[in-house]
């Protein structure tokens, strides 16, 4: 409830698009496909662990929605999808890797430091859960592949695209990210140079 009342004041503050949730991509209802009563318990400490400081000026949430400019129903969706990673982290038993959108709340939670360590890894789970860098070319892929698998061997089904994107098309291109102070500058997407050039063409050949 914290959450959504958190998310409900940054969203009349700074959302400016929608959240791109369809059919396909809504959250459903999850239960664990395993067996073992430990993943059960643990499951379900992490689905209650509440991410939002009631003390914090701008608990994390709202943070997380403000920082990426994303909906209502996207970031809470994204903080649901976070928590079944934190689960693979511990439950998988092979490394694992995040799709970007989760990336960004794995690091802002651990900006929230005594949240993060204390409370959830400390308290919670019992267990350090370090944010490594891959140690070669292509790790990232296959951490992230055996991630998918490993959702799926859980949960029963695919993850929402929306958040879990296949992983060719998680790494097809490499993003790169800058600060920026969005009260000081415009923010304009590149043009398909290669495109336009391309439709150029055809109409002079026509």
């Amino acid at each position: 409830m914290q959450t959504s009342i958190y998310l409900a004041k940054a969203t009349n503050e700074v959302f400016k698009y929608s959240d791109n949730t369809n059919e396909k991509n809504k959250p459903k209802k999850r239960s664990l496909c395993s067996s073992d009563k430990k993943h059960h318990e643990l499951y379900q400490k992490i689905i209650d662990f509440s991410l939002d400081n009631a003390k914090a000026k701008t608990p994390f949430s709202a943070r997380l929605a403000i920082d990426n400019a994303w909906s209502f129903n996207y970031t809470k969706q994204l903080i649901e999808e976070y928590k079944r990673f934190l689960f693979l982290m511990i439950a998988a038993g092979h490394k694992v890797s995040p799709s970007d959108q989760i990336d960004q709340a794995w690091h802002l939670h651990m900006m929230y430091s005594h949240i993060y360590w204390e409370e959830f890894c400390g308290n919670t789970v019992h267990k350090k859960l370090h944010h490594w860098p891959a140690e070669g070319n292509g790790e990232f892929h296959d951490w992230y592949t055996m991630t998918i698998n490993s959702y799926i061997r859980f949960f029963g089904y695919r993850p929402p695209e929306n958040i879990w994107p296949d992983p060719d098309i998680r790494f097809k291109t490499r993003s790169c990210f800058v600060r920026i102070d969005r009260e000081k500058n415009w923010i304009l997407p590149k043009l398909n140079v290669t495109g336009c050039i391309k439709n150029i063409f055809k109409n002079i050949c026509l």
